[in-house]
């Protein structure tokens, strides 16, 4: 299984870093990082939040053949 473009390496990024953390205090690092950096940031990088209920975690995000799947 391999990232094969830049628009599948931001899907990950962005489902990955939308799990709100314990550590801090149930914030998303996604969430957090929006309250420093500019938003152009983000939509160059082709970055967001994935809502919580939408977040998946599984091989089937890169390949396809699950919820979110993005190829």
């Amino acid at each position: 299984m391999t990232i094969s473009s830049p628009f599948v390496a931001a899907a990950v990024f962005s489902h990955v870093n939308s799990v709100p953390k314990s550590s801090l205090s149930g914030v998303s690092p996604v969430r957090l990082a929006e309250s420093v950096f500019p938003e152009v940031f983000f939509d160059e990088l082709g970055l967001s939040e994935v809502p919580v209920g939408d977040i998946c975690l599984r091989p089937g995000l890169i390949d396809g053949n699950g919820k979110g799947g993005v190829s």
